[in-house]
């Protein structure tokens, strides 16, 4: 709420414009009007006034005989306000103006609007600030940027400070004082930062290093397993045959922290890669200390991107690579080619996704990985977290974002290990979701007998609902092999274990084509089709029952 205030108050505070003294906007009078050159022309600010008459709609309307117009940005006190009525309070001694270039009735009113928004900030500041020192934290979405970032944004307006249209902060009237004093670190000192700064062939470069091991393990997964995994196993899972051919040990890994989530302004402040050397995970994290210092950076990931097979993300093909392909136009470098991709994003919503409800890498690890992060920062306080650090907050935090990142890029070596260890075959242990999710990957993937052996698997191990879907689905595999016997055991067993209307009827319409077309059993066929007028309409219901009637004639005669 206080942003959305903020701004309309920078709205409101357009060039051109005095800022506020009071809420109640006096007139001034004929001493107090600025003065004027010999030509006529008013000094000093005039030029600036002059020019935000053209600039300024807000400006022309204050300066105008119209009556200010309202409309949704306007209304922010509600519907009983008046600018009329506070047009109506302000002054209009005639003498008093004489000569002078008295505010119009529009311009005080826009005066009293600043000033009441201005209020309301201040107001909703201090409480949020007082409820801080008193330890009760903050409610809703904005209780976790106070805690992130006491020196950042909500510090700045707690000591009398209002956004401006272009960013710039400018001083406000009736601060709350009684946020504590935060000291501001030096922005050339970086010691609470992990890494170092490094020379390397494309300039100074700030680098996190970090190797595990292959028995490092993320929760119950080693990180070295992800080698095991064949790469047509990969190809498979994910349904890219381009990836049959790739070398998972030069595979690179990649994960980004940025300053947002869209725009030609957001920033990979954090460049997370990691690949395989000598069976042991290497990390390396590029820090960008200073906006506007990413070219080393860009520089280090194209050339790693030149020997690397692949690259590997989590949701790396909506979000990190296009981002990064936008970063190297904005700096003038020509973009590296795209590289195959393996976004395990999908791989993991795939497989995982009926069981756990979700696909956040979080639930991944906790669910499939058995990995609970302690302490971790959390991704939506990672932007605030960076803009305030590069304005001179503390240092501390940024450790944490950097670890949130390792870790990402660690679950995801660990998390391409458990996909190509459990997809290889059927294990009995799983969940029979995750093997129906398998068997359904493999189907797609045109591995029928992959499929049609996790699909058994999991009906052979659970009841009910699930149990039915994956009978229906073992058996469309029989029947696409030519096994009718398999295929009405599984039919059956589907039509057994149905618990509603969607799966009893696509049982009993399999079951009506199975015994017309390849049993040649019409009185069964009939006796199934009679339940799937509701799945095919009536019109077509009637047609496969006037069909089967007639073979059943003709063969009776």
């Amino acid at each position: 709420m206080s942003s959305r205030f903020g701004r309309k108050l920078a709205r409101l505070r357009m060039p051109g414009t005095t800022t506020v003294e009071a809420p109640e906007a006096q007139t001034p009078s004929a001493a107090e009007a600025p003065p004027r050159s010999e030509g006529g022309a008013r000094s000093e600010g005039s030029d600036r006034h002059a020019h935000s008459e053209h600039t300024d709609p807000f400006a022309r309307a204050a300066r105008s005989d119209a009556p200010l117009r309202r409309g949704r940005g306007w209304d922010l006190d509600g519907a009983d306000d008046s600018d009329g009525a506070e047009a109506e309070e302000a002054p209009r001694d005639a003498d008093a103006i004489e000569g002078a270039d008295a505010p119009t009735p529009g311009e005080v009113a826009r005066k009293a609007r600043i000033a009441r928004l201005q209020a309301r900030i201040d107001a909703m500041v201090g409480r949020r600030q007082r409820a801080l020192s008193r330890g009760e934290g903050a409610p809703g979405a904005d209780a976790g940027r106070l805690r992130a970032a006491p020196a950042g944004a909500w510090g700045r307006l707690a000591r009398g400070s209002a956004p401006h249209a272009d960013g710039i902060e400018g001083e406000g009237e009736g601060a709350v004082t009684d946020a504590p004093p935060v000291e501001a670190r030096d922005p050339d000192d970086f010691s609470g930062v992990p890494g170092a700064l490094e020379e390397t062939d494309f300039g100074p470069l700030h680098v996190v290093r970090a190797t595990f091991g292959p028995d490092h393990c993320h929760g119950e997964a080693p990180v070295g397993r992800a080698l095991a995994v064949a790469a047509r196993e990969v190809a498979r899972f994910a349904l890219d045959p381009e990836l049959a051919e790739v070398d998972i040990e030069r595979a690179l890994f990649l994960d980004t922290e940025t300053t947002g989530l869209y725009g030609a302004g957001t920033v990979p402040f954090l460049i997370g890669l990691g690949w395989f050397e000598g069976g042991c995970l290497e990390l390396r994290q590029l820090f960008l200390r200073r906006l506007g210092e990413e070219r080393p950076m860009l520089e280090f990931l194209a050339d790693r991107l030149a020997r690397s097979s692949c690259i590997i993300t989590y949701n790396g093909k909506s979000f990190d690579w296009p981002l990064i392909g936008q970063r190297f136009v904005m700096n003038r470098l020509p973009p590296p080619p795209d590289p195959l991709h393996l976004d395990l994003l999908h791989c993991a919503r795939r497989a995982y996704k009926k069981r756990i409800g979700g696909a956040r890498l979080v639930q991944i690890e906790e669910r499939v990985l058995g990995m609970q992060r302690v302490d971790d920062t959390p991704g939506h306080e990672i932007p605030l977290i960076y803009l305030d650090f590069v304005r001179g907050g503390p240092a501390d935090r940024v450790a944490g974002v950097i670890q949130h990142n390792a870790h990402d890029i660690v679950a995801m070596a660990a998390l391409l290990g458990r996909l190509g260890e459990r997809f290889a075959a059927a294990h009995r242990d799983d969940d029979p979701r995750d093997l129906l999710s398998y068997a359904r990957i493999a189907e797609r993937a045109g591995d029928t007998q992959r499929a049609a052996d996790f699909a058994r698997v999991a009906a052979e191990r659970s009841t009910g609902s699930h149990a039915a879907d994956a009978w229906l689905l073992h058996a469309t595999l029989a029947r696409r092999r030519g096994d009718v016997d398999e295929a009405q055991r599984g039919y059956e067993a589907a039509l057994a274990e149905a618990v509603d209307r969607e799966q009893s009827g696509a049982a009993h319409l399999a079951l009506a084509k199975l015994f017309e077309h390849r049993r040649k059993d019409f009185d069964q066929a009939l006796r199934h089709a009679y339940h799937t007028r509701w799945m095919e309409g009536a019109p077509a219901w009637q047609k496969r029952i006037d069909r089967i009637e007639r073979k059943r004639a003709r063969a009776a005669s």
